[in-house]
């Protein structure tokens, strides 16, 4: 390695390196001058130094594994449903990592959006903005669910709020025409929708819980939209009225027809009666 003199004495010089370090050493040699360039050997670094900066780039390596691990493992699982249904794997930052489009629908409005590692709110704003133009919210009575499922309830509120505001306000300034249906659910509800083709967290928890449908049934309903599931004449157990149920009412006005036939009966025995007495009254005159 070259170094410069910078400094001497009667029996030591400071050298310059050419890594940039200064170091002091014994040259007993009388000739040298400032600025003299000189080739000096390697010098050793002590092995204490050498231990402790092998202790700090341990400690380095295994903080930059954890932090690797915390920002790529899924702490929450937001899905968003109109028809498209899509589910955001979002990290403990809150940020985007993974992305996962349930039907035909939901991979169109995907492409051409880059949501990875963006803020879960503004991606949750993308994809209605995307969702909006691809026409699926064009008619009135349309429906926006946003689930975010978690281990931690209250973290999982608070971020559910969050999204919420942020696209109701967007609702209102685009005009678009669609309630917006923001929850939390549970955390099993995410392994119980991914055994299901089509099926999000949010929408298995609408079916399940809120719908009561049967857990065996649920993939019936895979293809059905928010806004369709939402109305009450379209689903059983959301206040459908069928056939059967009509049927009481339709047994209970034959009965009210039929209940009046033994008056009619009786009348008609009582004119005959009258008639017999009349007769019979005729007879013993």
């Amino acid at each position: 390695m070259k170094a410069t003199v910078v400094e001497k004495n009667k029996d030591n010089v400071v050298l310059l390196r050419e890594d940039g370090v200064f170091v002091r050493q014994r040259y007993p040699q009388k000739d040298l001058k400032i600025g003299e360039v000189l080739v000096m050997k390697e010098v050793r670094e002590p092995r204490k130094r050498l231990k402790l900066g092998l202790v700090f780039s341990i400690l380095f390596a295994i903080i930059l594994g954890l932090s690797a691990y915390a920002y790529y493992t899924p702490a929450y699982y937001v899905s968003v449903d109109v028809n498209p249904g899509i589910v955001m794997e979002v990290n403990m930052f809150e940020r985007v990592i993974g992305v996962d489009g349930v039907n035909t629908e939901a991979d169109e409005v995907l492409v051409g959006l880059s949501l990875q590692n963006m803020k879960v709110d503004d991606a949750a704003l993308l994809m209605v903005e995307k969702i909006h133009a691809k026409g699926y919210l064009e008619e009135e009575a349309n429906q926006i669910m946003i689930a975010t499922a978690t281990r931690n309830q209250a973290a999982g509120e608070k971020l559910a709020e969050k999204i919420r505001v942020r696209v109701q306000e967007q609702i209102n300034e685009e005009g678009i025409l669609a309630q917006l249906r923001s929850e939390t659910v549970g955390y099993e509800l995410v392994q119980a929708a991914k055994a299901i083709e089509g099926m999000t967290p949010g929408k298995y928890n609408l079916l399940v819980n809120i719908l009561d449908i049967d857990p065996a049934d649920v993939d019936d309903y895979a293809n059905v939209s928010i806004k369709d599931l939402m109305r009450p004449n379209d689903v059983p157990g959301n206040g459908q009225t069928s056939n059967d149920d009509a049927k009481p009412d339709d047994t209970g006005s034959n009965n009210d027809d039929n209940d009046q036939k033994p008056s009619d009966t009786g009348s008609d025995n009582a004119n005959n009666n009258q008639a017999d007495s009349g007769n019979n009254g005729g007879r013993s005159q």
